[in-house]
């Protein structure tokens, strides 16, 4: 290791998830950049997704919980960092509906793309999900996004 590699070395960087309410939102906004991208009509979508989730996140404001997510997505580096980070404060009882919301916002384009079906590969064994229970997951969300 050189002079400068020792001076410049990075550090582990490390987040604080402070409650179950965060983790779900950090999921989902992980979820939502999977493909790289999130436009700001994107973020007002899971805006509004989440603020009809208000009795579970104790709050019509999602913002907060948005803003925290995408700072996080980044000192992470990216979908799978903040999704490994966040999974851990998902509860037993909420890993598989976690894993349908995942889904049903990536699916809100209808395309599934490889960078996104990575993440959910990811979130799927992060949650402890079986694979017979997150096919039955993704076939109920592929219904309910067939009309849009």
């Amino acid at each position: 290791m050189g002079f400068f590699d020792s001076l410049f070395k990075a550090q582990p960087v490390q987040i604080t998830i402070n409650d179950e309410r965060e983790a779900f939102v950090s999921i989902l906004y992980a979820c939502a950049c999977a493909d790289g991208y999130l436009s700001d009509d994107e973020i007002d979508e899971l805006a509004s997704f989440l603020s009809t989730k208000d009795k579970f996140l104790r709050t019509s404001n999602a913002m907060p919980y948005i803003h925290k997510a995408r700072d996080n997505f980044k000192t992470l580096g990216g979908a799978k960092g903040l999704v490994e980070v966040a999974a851990k404060s998902i509860s037993a009882d909420l890993r598989e509906t976690t894993l349908f919301y995942a889904v049903d916002i990536i699916l809100a384009d209808g395309v599934v793309d490889p960078e996104e079906a990575k993440v959910l590969d990811f979130l799927k064994d992060a949650l402890s999900v079986s694979e017979a229970q997150a096919q039955k997951i993704t076939e109920v969300a592929l219904l309910k996004n067939k009309i849009r």
